[in-house]
């Protein structure tokens, strides 16, 4: 198997598992997501801190999914590579359905960082290019703070490396 497409098995299965996420089916996403992590949208940039931060993060968009009548996520790789043995970056595009697979609005592109540490390969990073929907972007970036690209590079200095926690 090529390197690019094992980077692309593993995008794949996390945004299955992110989507058990999103969706409430799963509860328990310290696997999913490493903290402190970025997350950037048009509006900007937001730290997110801790594991309960991403909770609210995802709690806010499931709630603008329901009020927003959408029943399905479908995110499709279109690239995936190894920047190092324990990190890639890849790309992917969101299609929003609601009920009887009828597209919500316009796809959306999303690159990320995935980090493999303690041999679990979580999100680290992630621009989400939502152009279209305030109320989307609102329920990311949310009540947690955004912060300078300065804040952003002490934050995740703190950050345990091969560890993907921060340290103390």
């Amino acid at each position: 198997m090529s390197p690019n497409l094992r980077a692309e098995e593993i995008v794949e299965d996390l945004l299955y598992e992110t989507g058990r996420a999103l969706s409430g089916e799963i509860h328990e996403i310290g696997d999913l997501f490493e903290v402190p992590q970025i997350m950037e949208t048009p509006e900007g940039k937001r730290l997110v801190e801790t594991e309960d931060d991403a909770r609210r993060v995802l709690a806010g968009v499931r709630a603008y999914f329901e009020e927003s009548g959408v029943t399905d996520i479908v995110r499709t790789v279109i690239s995936a590579e190894f920047l190092s043995p324990d990190l890639i970056g890849s790309s992917h595009v969101t299609q929003l359905l609601r009920e009887g697979g009828e597209p919500f609005r316009a796809p959306y592109p999303v690159y990320t960082i995935t980090r493999r540490s303690q041999g679990l390969w979580r999100i680290s990073a992630s621009i989400i290019a939502i152009m279209d929907c305030a109320k989307h972007v609102a329920a990311l970036t949310g009540p947690i703070r955004p912060v300078s690209d300065h804040g952003l590079l002490q934050a995740l200095s703190r950050n345990g490396g091969s560890e993907g926690r921060p340290r103390p």
